[in-house]
């Protein structure tokens, strides 16, 4: 046992814990802080708001049809506030889950989608910096 924990912590890996409510360790590289309302995220077939952001990544919820499988993986972030938009932030989908289905006659579901961000530019890093010094809610 001792030797799979070691390893597991060793690869980095997502160790079950049997006996926990969770069934995963978060495995953030770095804090995410949760936005003021009005900042979105968007592309050709998501918009909604940004639940929290750091710059490794961000979660955010969006409605999606029942049929629709993956987003595109790159996305923009807007904020409503300061009129700043980023586009061309490349993705990788973390986590993607049902939040309700309330309607049993549209195809239309509440989701909730944790990205990881991919090879950033030193503009979008110091923008995302940017943004979580100016519109955070609850910095450190």
């Amino acid at each position: 046992m001792l030797m799979l924990l070691m390893a597991v912590q060793e690869n980095n890996m997502l160790e079950v814990n049997p006996g926990s409510s969770s069934p995963h360790t978060d495995r953030r590289q770095s804090q995410r802080y949760r936005l003021q309302d009005g900042s979105l995220v968007m592309n050709s077939t998501i918009l909604g708001p940004i639940l929290d952001l750091s710059l490794h990544g961000m979660s955010f919820e969006y409605y999606a049809d029942d049929l629709q499988e993956n987003c595109p993986a790159d996305i923009g972030i807007f904020i409503s506030h300061s009129k700043q938009l980023i586009t061309g932030l490349q993705t990788r989908v973390i986590r993607d889950s049902i939040i309700e289905n309330n309607s049993s006659f549209l195809p239309v579901i509440r989701k909730a989608r944790a990205v990881e961000f991919i090879g950033l530019s030193g503009e979008q890093r110091r923008q995302i910096l940017q943004i979580i010094s100016t519109q955070a809610v609850d910095l450190p």
